[in-house]
């Protein structure tokens, strides 16, 4: 065992070098075989590994490979149906539970972190990424890729868009170091650029959403990634509907369309459909919005849970600006049913901010939209929200001969809509 192993397990089991050494060696001899500047003898190296409570026996090259090889097949399993990831995760982590080797103990702990992703398991996540941030002195640049690479999509996820920005493009710093990078890592790269178009998409910054989409097309182009491609041609459609290129953004829809129904990828039906109703109630075509969106839950299986909620959501919207009181209620009823089961703060507030502006009074709300609404999607970066529920509160106050608040509200719409980009 290297010096380098022995400083790795040491703060694997969190004790500091006097605690490890106490009545074994001294700690100037411990740091100076930590820094592989000399090999302990079999003695002390027995004694220091039965206090960690590892073996001293090196495994052997051939079992790091074979190891090594189940561990990149798992990996692979993942990249291409997660339908099976929860067996295979059970039989990797009987043979990795005690693995001493540091190399394949990192790789086995990254590739964990896409495992809890699948499996949407994030509190799991942030106690990893915290065990993993001690380690990182240790990981090659290889792991130093996968670290950002799976950090950085789990906390897109989590909707931490800063840090997910960070890491994505740490990632693509480390994978630039790696020689082999344009022949094995294609998949991966795609992927960095998909998550980043995503985590612009939500910041609202439209032409680093395009650019990003666009160099992770290039690449599931030619891998023939039918799923990748749908999603990032609706990537691209929601892009070009923000800022109104209404006619481009259908073409891409219509692009996700095409190929979810040559390929038999059904499950994305629903959302291509959601989004072109959308589309359409941009533009002010309610009664083809509408259409899209009926369509869209014809689509949507009910585990779909938050799908359904915005669906409703926008149905309720679209008979408003009907005059459809009915029908409008009616799509209010069915979503906050579901939220009654499954709480989504973002439809909490969304269903309650209809409902207000629907019973046209909202004196009685102010501070509840001026402390809870606008904070909320301002503190998320939402800023297309931001700028809607600060234009429902400056009209009010306008109609109510109160200029100054509605003053004040009108320019934090400005400014939210400046972070639009």
């Amino acid at each position: 065992m290297t010096g380098s192993r022995i400083k790795y397990y040491r703060m694997k089991s969190e004790l500091t070098q006097e605690e490890l050494c106490r009545g074994i060696c001294s700690p100037s001899y411990l740091s100076k075989v930590e820094n592989n500047n000399m090999e302990p003898s079999d003695e002390i190296l027995r004694l220091l590994c039965e206090r960690m409570g590892i073996s001293p026996t090196v495994v052997v090259e051939e079992d790091i490979k074979l190891l090594e090889k189940k561990l990149d097949d798992w990996y692979d399993k993942m990249k291409r149906d997660c339908s099976t990831v929860k067996l295979t995760y059970d039989e990797i982590a009987k043979q990795f539970h005690h693995i001493q080797n540091p190399y394949l103990s990192s790789k086995y702990e990254l590739f964990q972190i896409k495992y809890f992703l699948i499996t949407n398991q994030y509190e799991t996540i942030l106690q990893h990424i915290k065990e993993l941030d001690r380690f990182q002195a240790f990981l090659s640049t290889e792991l130093l890729f996968y670290y950002h690479y799976f950090v950085g999509c789990a906390y897109y996820y989590m909707n931490k868009l800063t840090e997910s920005e960070q890491h994505l493009t740490l990632s693509l710093q480390k994978l630039q170091l790696i020689p082999k990078n344009k022949d094995l890592f294609q998949f991966e790269l795609a992927d960095v650029y998909y998550h980043l178009s995503l985590c612009h998409g939500k910041l609202c910054h439209t032409h680093r959403t395009r650019d990003f989409a666009f160099k992770s097309l290039e690449i599931v182009d030619k891998l023939l990634d039918y799923k990748k491609q749908i999603k990032l041609y609706i990537v691209l459609g929601i892009n070009e509907g923000r800022i109104k290129n209404f006619k481009n953004s259908l073409d891409y829809y219509e692009r996700a369309l095409k190929i979810a129904k040559l390929s038999h990828i059904h499950h994305y039906l629903g959302n291509i459909h959601h989004n072109i109703g959308y589309l359409y109630s941009l533009q002010g075509r309610a009664t083809d919005a509408i259409r899209y969106y009926l369509e869209s839950l014809h689509y949507t299986p009910t585990e779909k849970v938050e799908s359904l909620i915005s669906t409703y959501y926008c149905l309720a919207k679209e008979y408003k600006r009907l005059n459809q009181p009915e029908n409008m209620h009616k799509m209010i009823n069915k979503g906050m049913d579901l939220l009654k089961k499954y709480p989504l703060q973002d439809y909490e507030y969304h269903y309650k901010m209809l409902y207000l502006t629907e019973r046209d009074d909202l004196s009685s709300e102010r501070n509840f939209i001026k402390h809870e609404v606008i904070p909320y999607f301002r503190e998320k970066q939402q800023w297309n929200y931001v700028v809607e529920y600060a234009e429902i509160l400056a009209r009010h106050y306008e109609e109510n001969i109160l200029y100054k608040e509605a003053s004040k509200y009108y320019k934090t719409a400005f400014l939210a809509q400046q972070k639009i980009q």
